[in-house]
């Protein structure tokens, strides 16, 4: 994936690798950060639908359940050119049960 070509709230996405990274690991800070880039004030961006694959990976593995969720649920909520895309990641992505 070419991050550096995508968008979040504060410009390139070229960054959204290393935090996700960081998020796995359960970096706070990196969390912090991902939530505001990926979805700010109801928005949502090219770099949002592309990290939702990554983030269902983190909530699999275990880490920061609470977080993952809060995070993909407000991402379901947002607008913008992405929010379809958005919605398409998350229809794919969320298992609905286990």
């Amino acid at each position: 994936m070419d991050w550096a070509n995508l968008e979040h709230a504060y410009g390139s996405a070229e960054d959204v690798p290393a935090q996700l990274e960081a998020i796995a690991a359960g970096d706070e800070q990196a969390y912090q950060e991902a939530f505001g880039n990926l979805w700010h004030q109801w928005t949502t961006y090219s770099a949002t639908p592309q990290a939702i694959p990554f983030l269902i990976g983190i909530l699999e593995a275990g880490t920061r359940n609470a977080e993952i969720l809060d995070l993909l649920g407000v991402m379901g909520r947002g607008n913008g050119e992405e929010q379809e895309a958005v919605l398409d990641a998350l229809r794919v992505g969320v298992p609905l049960s286990r």
